[in-house]
């Protein structure tokens, strides 16, 4: 508790976030995210078998293909797109 007190403010929350598993903003451009989903279909299209997915694909097109949609996956994997894939 000494040790925490003596951090800046900065750094307290920086490590608070981190503890937490809490990360800082990822600051989305409309190029980040346009290269972003170029990727992450690239690597769907790479992935054998993908069962699910082409099910999917065959039950709702327009959703499952929707960037809104594929975005999510995106911002929960922090733009990670080969993790976003799978």
């Amino acid at each position: 508790a000494n040790e925490l007190s003596r951090l800046s403010m900065t750094d307290r929350e920086r490590l608070f976030c981190e503890i937490n598993g809490v990360s800082d903003k990822i600051q989305e451009t409309p190029e980040m995210i346009e290269e972003s989903l170029c990727l992450l279909k690239k690597e769907i299209a790479s992935i054998h078998p993908k069962h699910a997915y082409l099910q999917a694909l065959e039950m709702n097109p327009a959703f499952v293909q929707d960037p809104k949609f594929l975005l999510m996956f995106l911002r929960a994997e922090r733009f990670d797109h080969i993790a976003a894939a799978k």
